[in-house]
């Protein structure tokens, strides 16, 4: 099955026509995608996005959100964020949670757009956490 995984700030992260299959979270639930499987399009939802390939190795990110299309043996994820487990840092995202938090508290409820911002902000912060006590779920 090919396969393109693409970030919107990292560009693209792995393209293979040698991927077993592809497991990730949807508005459906966790799923797991093979060879042959039907046409599918869904939204991505928070949690591991992994791609199996035929050589036994496993290329994986938590990711945020995103959209998922399958069509004819090829699958495409695009994603808005991504986070390398390796490389997350616990006391620097509690920091910006906390940091995060007081903006919103202190913000105007009128102003709509930065509490939006700010809410998809803290929901990232804590799902980068919720990674960290869960990785190997």
């Amino acid at each position: 099955m090919n396969v393109k995984v693409v970030s919107r700030d990292e560009g693209i992260l792995t393209e293979s026509d040698l991927c077993t299959m592809v497991e990730l979270n949807t508005q459906g639930g966790h799923i797991g995608v093979k060879e042959g499987h039907a046409p599918y399009t869904a939204v991505v939802y928070p949690g591991w996005l992994r791609v199996h390939l035929e050589d036994g190795s496993v290329r994986q990110w938590f990711v945020h959100s995103g959209m998922v299309t399958v069509s004819d043996n090829t699958m495409e994820v695009v994603l808005t964020q991504i986070a390398h487990p390796e490389k997350l840092d616990r006391q620097a995202i509690e920091r910006q949670l906390e940091e995060l938090l007081k903006q919103y508290a202190e913000a105007d409820p009128s102003d709509t757009l930065t509490n939006d911002r700010l809410m998809e902000e803290i929901q990232w912060c804590r799902g980068r956490l919720w990674l960290l006590d869960h990785q190997d779920t």
